[in-house]
């Protein structure tokens, strides 16, 4: 059995507090866009800004930040622009975030379904990760469960779907175990 009891992550106040104001003010109405809009911007400005040596942690989770706002604009918004970074910067970043095992925080922050891939060496090496928030009897709780991408179908559609039913059923599991045990 492989876990991880614990992982501590320091983020900028500022940081987490425009983030999820842009997060939730788009989830609210996704027509209203400039804040979303607004805080990618600022971050790959603020990335741009960085040499490839002087990135640190806090800038790797900058830019997972970014790149989740960005994927979900690009969920409603399918023909938003690119954001390009130098190859060597975009490394860095991603090679940092593999170090800082943010996965799972990314999953918590978006407060949404959100996937991972174990990118490390190993016999875990490519396994999916699926992460959504949930609460039973009024207490928060993420579900996270890890799936064997050779049982995966081919496109990312397939998988989302089959991701969302994994989810789905295995809330439902727990939520009548739960109910179950609490009425005993």
């Amino acid at each position: 059995m492989n876990g991880m009891i614990q992982q501590y992550y320091e983020i900028d106040k500022n940081l987490y507090k425009n983030y999820h104001k842009s997060i939730r003010s788009f989830l609210a109405n996704q027509q209203n866009f400039r804040p979303i809009l607004d805080f990618i911007i600022d971050s790959k400005l603020h990335l741009d800004s960085i040499s490839v040596n002087d990135l640190t942690y806090k800038d790797s989770l900058i830019y997972s930040f970014m790149t989740d706002a960005y994927d979900l604009l690009l969920k409603y918004f399918p023909n938003t622009q690119m954001i390009y970074f130098e190859t060597e910067k975009k490394e860095r970043l991603e090679e940092l975030n593999k170090k800082q095992r943010t996965g799972i925080l990314r999953g918590i922050e978006l407060e949404l379904f959100y996937t991972f891939k174990y990118e490390g060496t190993g016999e875990k090496k490519g396994r999916q990760y699926i992460t959504r928030p949930v609460t039973f009897q009024n207490d928060p709780h993420m579900l996270l469960i890890t799936v064997d991408p050779d049982l995966l179908p081919e496109t990312q559609e397939l998988q989302n779907a089959q991701f969302e039913e994994l989810m789905d059923e295995f809330e439902s599991i727990l939520s009548e175990t739960i109910e179950t045990n609490t009425s005993l």
